[in-house]
């Protein structure tokens, strides 16, 4: 019912489909088309863009700092 790579869950009176394994982080379940789609972070902001430029990726996400700014945290910049 679901699709395939995704599970079925079931509830009360109802079920709902959730993504499973590495899709479980970074897709969400997409009824009409019964598949797990990569969810965009980078149209999410997630990093500051005056100090980083967002890369998408299957599942994730990364910050790459801008000319005059080191890595943090795993999406975070700050200034040398």
């Amino acid at each position: 019912m679901c699709g395939e790579d995704v599970s079925c869950v079931n509830s009360p009176g109802s079920f709902g489909c959730e993504c499973l394994g590495d899709m479980k982080n970074g897709y969400f379940y997409v009824p009409e088309v019964k598949q797990c789609i990569d969810v965009d972070e980078c149209k999410l902001q997630l990093c500051i863009q005056n100090t980083s430029t967002c890369k998408n990726s299957h599942g994730s996400y990364k910050c790459d700092c801008k000319p005059g700014y080191k890595t943090k945290e795993s999406h975070q910049c700050i200034g040398n």
